[in-house]
């Protein structure tokens, strides 16, 4: 699951090898991608959760193996504190247990790239975006920041195809994740847990993620070396390895 207002091409084609250990479905969240549009959202991630909620019966599985990368790991949380027995495990890249870590990581962002690029930053990602061309817009001038090697022939591919969504970022960003707080609930998510970090990530950092190893009873962090915010597109082959072999070692 992606974050709020953008959808799941930011995962293709790079996760497609994973379907070799496992059956992919990659899912777009109500009010994003090619899903519905103009779905009422209440109750912070409440709309999402309850929506995911009806993805095993349509699928006709008892359980499953979650995926969410920045924000979309949040909503993973949410719905795994909620419905503990459905999740067979979690992947969780550039996640956090609490939205409350980004005035460090703008100090963090101003010493990788420049105060001014990060002044800029902040000021692009404070307001509401307008339209979905408003955020396609923001988003690729806001995106190199996110990598420790940018390749604009990679991301310009994916961007063809991705479909955004303003009305979901203006909520998700907006509402959703300021109140999201799942500190208290962590040593309820028994599922295995595989925490990913891109040592440059200086958006969603390490100490993010050992927060959340004290807190689930069943994590372990992987650190990508040469990745910031994308492990996925930056080290792809590693985290496909690496991701491969966690689902294996699945009950």
């Amino acid at each position: 699951m992606a974050a709020p207002g953008l959808d799941h091409t930011w995962f293709r084609p790079a996760l497609d090898p994973l379907a070799g250990k496992a059956k992919v479905v990659f899912y777009d969240q109500a009010d994003c991608g090619r899903s519905a549009r103009d779905v009422p959202l209440e109750g912070g991630y409440d709309t999402w959760v309850a929506e995911l909620e009806a993805l095993p019966g349509a699928l006709g599985v008892d359980r499953m193996v979650l995926l969410g990368h920045s924000a979309g790991s949040q909503l993973a949380l949410a719905y795994a504190a909620r419905y503990p027995a459905n999740v067979a495990g979690l992947v969780l890249l550039a996640a956090s247990a609490k939205t409350d870590f980004f005035p460090q990581a703008i100090e963090a962002g101003a010493r990788k790239h420049g105060a001014e690029r990060i002044r800029e930053w902040v000021a692009a990602v404070s307001a509401p975006v307008r339209d979905d061309d408003g955020y396609r817009a923001l988003w690729k001038r806001i995106l190199p920041l996110y990598f420790k090697r940018f390749d604009p022939a990679v991301c310009d591919e994916i961007d063809a195809r991705a479909r955004f969504s303003a009305a979901a970022l203006n909520y998700g960003m907006g509402v959703a994740a300021p109140a999201f707080d799942v500190r208290a609930k962590l040593p309820s998510i028994a599922a295995p847990t595989l925490l990913v970090n891109g040592a440059h990530d200086w958006l969603a950092p390490e100490t993010c993620a050992q927060s959340l190893l004290a807190g689930l009873p069943r994590a372990r962090l992987e650190v990508f070396d040469q990745s910031a915010h994308f492990p996925f597109l930056e080290e792809r082959e590693r985290f496909v390895k690496v991701v491969g072999e966690f689902l294996d070692g699945l009950e």
